[in-house]
């Protein structure tokens, strides 16, 4: 049997499965993410550089199996030269609190380095409208979002928003 050495019961794995779908679906409706044209054809995406004394942060999140979450920044330079990184895990978690984790370590990389315009790029839409107060951020979000308007508060740079596809 396939659960016989995995620790979790099966009755679980369907009820978190359960959950994270509820949540994928209704967060993407939400956002506008939803594209029922299955026959769209796709466009390769390439990063572009951000203006001259400017910063782009690219942030990225995955929830594994088992619900383990881990996180990536990246700060380019106009030259699209790599200032800093960042890297880590969240613990268990939901993947859209796992992407606003990612837009939370994009503002304080961007605190430590010294550029008059910030750009914070990810591709989940859901996050970017939040950052952006375009949408109101599910409730387990709202404290990271909230950590994120206060760090850009705080900052003499000005912060855009931008959504990427993957």
């Amino acid at each position: 049997m396939i659960f016989n050495k995995s620790g979790t019961s099966p009755q679980v794995l369907a009820r978190k499965a359960r959950e994270h779908a509820i949540e994928h679906l209704t967060t993407n409706m939400m956002s506008g993410a939803v594209n029922p044209d299955l026959n769209k054809t796709l466009n390769w995406v390439r990063w572009i550089a951000p203006n001259h004394n400017s910063t782009k942060i690219n942030f990225d999140a995955l929830v594994k199996e088992g619900g383990k979450g881990t996180f990536g920044s990246i700060a380019r330079n106009h030259k699209g030269e790599i200032i800093k990184t960042k890297l880590g895990k969240i613990g268990t978690t939901t993947v859209s609190v796992a992407e606003m984790w990612a837009a939370r370590k994009d503002h304080k990389l961007a605190m430590q380095i010294n550029r008059s315009f910030v750009f914070i790029e990810g591709d989940s839409l859901l996050i970017v409208k939040c950052l952006k107060r375009e949408l109101r951020a599910p409730w387990n979000c709202l404290v990271l979002l909230k950590d994120c308007h206060s760090i850009a508060g705080r900052s003499l740079a000005t912060f855009t928003y931008n959504h990427t596809c993957r």
